[in-house]
């Protein structure tokens, strides 16, 4: 049985003296860990998320963005200080204006690269790189479902289009694959239950995917990939977010 006081106890754990979040309790605190930890304890309870809030800035405020050379690392970066509703650096903008035309001419993009430039040309109203990004995201040839969120996330009409291969990546344990035929993983399912939102699928697909949420979760508090795996801090956001997306929509 889920129980928000566990899961309390497990993210307090991982909370870094400096604010951040770390993987383990004996790790250090990561940029990627406090995004994770973050937006769990954003979606897990509001009075949860106020105290440990002034906390987490500690670390925001000793984040150096001009150390982040990957587009994804400093979307992330932005999203904390957007959760946490502080003011962004007023020289930001010039950095990402400075990086964001060499970083979106690479050829080896994967969709959360091109994503995250897409995020960021929005942020800075950089309009052609915005729409050439679009059209990118429009003609990309995806795998997985992860590639398929990214995506969708650029282009909603994608969501309708490929309605049939999320679908079609359920299992019988209710989570969803990478693609069709593969294992379930509670990233995936995250991945494609953002995907269906909003869209008017059959309440059984939800329900199925939120019992496989739920066989994820552990004594520790925490959510793993999958049952009977080890929680991870990206595993337990993904599954309060979407536990909470589900009790709000559906009453369930």
């Amino acid at each position: 049985m889920f129980s928000q006081e566990k899961t309390k106890e497990f993210l307090l754990l991982r909370l870094k003296d400096n604010g951040g979040f770390g993987a383990t309790p004996l790790l250090p605190s990561t940029l990627e860990d406090t995004y994770f930890g973050t937006l769990a304890s954003f979606f897990l309870s509001a009075t949860f998320f106020k105290e440990v809030k002034p906390k987490i800035k500690r670390f925001l405020f000793q984040l150096n963005f001009y150390d982040l050379h990957d587009p994804f690392k400093l979307y992330q970066g932005i999203k904390l200080y957007q959760v946490l509703e502080v003011e962004l650096p007023s020289e930001l903008k010039e950095y990402i204006k400075e990086k964001l035309t060499l970083w979106s001419l690479s050829e080896a993009l994967k969709p959360a690269r091109i994503f995250a430039l897409w995020y960021l040309s929005k942020f800075i109203n950089e309009k052609m790189i915005t729409t050439a990004l679009e059209n990118r995201a429009s003609s990309f040839e995806f795998k997985t479902l992860e590639d398929l969120f990214y995506l969708s996330e650029i282009n909603h009409g994608l969501k309708d289009k490929y309605l049939d291969f999320v679908l079609r990546s359920q299992n019988g344990d209710g989570g969803f694959g990478f693609y069709p035929g593969t294992t379930s993983f509670l990233e995936n399912t995250f991945y494609a239950l953002k995907i269906l939102s909003g869209l008017s699928i059959h309440r059984n697909v939800f329900h199925k995917a939120q019992h496989f949420i739920r066989a994820c979760y552990n004594d520790d508090g925490g959510f793993a990939r999958k049952p009977g795996g080890i929680s991870f801090l990206e595993s337990t956001a993904f599954s309060i977010e979407i536990l909470n997306s589900l009790s709000k929509s559906m009453s369930i």
